[in-house]
């Protein structure tokens, strides 16, 4: 199967005819080359690489105009003794395949061909070579198998090569590698460990597979490793991350890891993000979590970790945190409780910025008590240190797919900087409090598949923010809204109340249900009801997100 398989990959050096008379009158053109320009042979392999590309947005015509020196020619640089050092092409149209040849320029240190279109594998004359310092083809669609291969192999590959044991130690100084979002398959080889001057790694959205292999350990100057959406599989305990002293990010989400975090992740001091979600790890969380104190990301959504009263306790010490998603784990557990005297919640931090508790199936059995100052959500300028791009994280609170019961607490028109809200599919009665109506920031607001009675307050029509709007499936009457984002808002936001009534239904009010709304007396048992042990619970533990998908934006670098 692996052989018909590197059998489409065959190299073809023919070129396409439109490209060809271009190419071939560029390279006779400009084989005449003046003392102070780049060598011959270094302006051959950069119009070998473009005769490769069967589209290249104009980039022939841009280097001819630019004239006989290559140095000169848009998208390379070359140091003072004229060798070309780097080649940036990002973002440029180009189609087609990698030519080998860009494998002789022996100074390249820099090669970006990211956001192209670009097949095929990757050649082997560029995973040999001992200048390059940086190689990024990412987000391109590039194939080949990244597995090494063992002395006594007998399979042979085709001209565009693989990255394998046999030819990856030999980028030596290599400090960055990125490969994400193209198809390549295969291990990771071991011989991995011999780059020890690699920083980053970024393998992610490919098809690879297999352990990590241990000598990933010996690559002591990694800062970021970036692995997620891949098929590998095993224990992640098989690599000593103790010896990653200045690795600040970890993405392995979306693979197939199984056993339990390991302790020597706890010795990554300088760790900042770490996201090992959609796994099939288990366990407990380790004390050892303490010792990241400069963590502020931290994503273990869809594993099969237990004792959420242990896992409470633990991110309690957790003071950097900003992001806490922990989703669809604690299967069926009872939330816990303060262990003080009043045997209430109360809630010692103020609230951070997203919370994610979603699909966990929490139950409740207690009392609770909320502090209102913890209330309060910070608001975080800047660019983030985690992510290549300014991004905001979005300011949410996610409840849904839960077990929740009693009523939404007043005190939730206290998130003065909340955006989207989410305490759908749960057991929620009484009325929709009007203190939503303080969420000015609001952008999305689910409250479906609930039990709430009563009518929708008519003063959320003065949300102007708000597009997504969600209350159907509950017990709610009386007229809908008509003013502001309400008239945006289909019938099936409102469907599954039977007595609600207004133009989205063609239902005409009477008088009855067009009249004032009836106020509502909170008793001592509402107050002391299980939903606000659940938003009290919530606060409590830090930050999350509505859902992890929403900071999938690209991760590390």
């Amino acid at each position: 199967m692996q052989s018909a398989h590197f059998s489409n990959m065959t190299y073809n050096s023919r070129l396409p005819l439109p490209v060809l008379p271009v190419s071939l009158v560029l390279l006779a053109s400009l084989l005449a080359i003046p003392a102070s320009s780049c060598t011959g042979q270094e302006k051959t392999s950069l119009l070998e690489f473009l005769a490769g590309l069967s589209q290249d947005s104009s980039l022939a015509k841009s280097w001819q105009e630019d004239g006989t020196d290559c140095c000169k020619w848009e998208g390379v640089t070359c140091n003072g003794n004229k060798t070309v050092i780097q080649v940036s092409l990002p973002s440029r149209g180009l189609k087609g395949r990698i030519a080998p040849s860009l494998g002789n320029l022996t100074g390249l240190q820099h090669l970006n061909l990211s956001y192209n279109s670009l097949y095929g594998g990757l050649p082997q004359e560029l995973v040999s070579s001992s200048s390059m310092v940086v190689l990024d083809v990412s987000f391109n669609q590039l194939n080949g198998d990244l597995h090494e291969l063992s002395s006594s192999t007998s399979v042979q590959w085709p001209l565009q090569g693989v990255l394998d044991g046999k030819h990856i130690f030999k980028l030596s100084n290599l400090v960055i590698l990125d490969l994400g979002e193209n198809n390549f398959t295969g291990r990771i080889p071991d011989t991995i460990g011999q780059l020890r001057r690699l920083q980053e790694i970024d393998l992610d959205f490919n098809n690879m597979y297999g352990e990590l292999p241990s000598s990933l350990s010996n690559c002591t100057d990694l800062i970021m490793i970036n692995l997620r959406n891949n098929g590998f599989s095993g224990e992640l305990a098989k690599v000593n991350f103790s010896n990653l002293e200045n690795l600040k990010t970890l993405d392995l989400a979306w693979n197939n890891f199984i056993g339990t975090i390991p302790e020597s992740i706890y010795s990554c001091v300088k760790l900042t993000a770490l996201r090992l979600s959609y796994n099939n790890l288990h366990g407990q969380l380790s004390n050892g979590i303490g010792n990241l104190k400069s963590l502020s990301f931290l994503s273990l959504v869809d594993n099969n970790l237990t004792d959420i009263t242990n896992a409470l306790h633990i991110l309690r010490g957790s003071k950097s945190l900003t992001t806490l998603l922990i989703g669809s784990n604690f299967m069926n557990e009872t939330m816990p409780v303060y262990d003080g005297p009043s045997r209430q919640y109360r809630i010692p931090i103020a609230l951070p910025k997203v919370i994610d508790l979603s699909s966990n199936h929490f139950t409740d059995k207690t009392a609770a008590h909320l502090d209102s100052a913890a209330f309060e959500l910070p608001v975080y300028e800047g660019k983030s240190s985690q992510y290549r791009s300014s991004i905001a994280f979005p300011k949410a609170l996610c409840l849904n797919n839960n077990e929740l019961t009693g009523v939404i607490p007043q005190e939730i028109g206290q998130l003065k900087a909340l955006q989207a809200l989410d305490v759908s599919s749960n057991n929620l009665k009484g009325p929709i409090p009007s203190s939503v109506c303080n969420l000015t920031n609001l952008q999305a607001l689910d409250l479906s598949n609930n039990n709430l009675t009563g009518e929708i307050p008519s003063a959320l029509d003065s949300l102007s923010f708000l597009s997504a709007f969600n209350i159907s499936n509950n017990n709610l009457e009386g007229p809908i809204p008509t003013g502001g984002q309400f008239s945006t808002f289909t019938n099936s936001s409102f469907g599954g109340n039977p007595r609600l009534c207004g133009p989205v239904f063609n239902k005409n009010c009477g008088p009855a249900e067009a009249g004032p709304a009836v106020s509502v007396v909170y008793t001592d048992e509402l107050w002391g009801s299980k939903v606000i042990a659940a938003v009290a619970f919530v606060v409590f533990i830090g930050v999350g997100v509505l859902y992890d998908q929403m900071v999938l934006s690209r991760y590390f670098g």
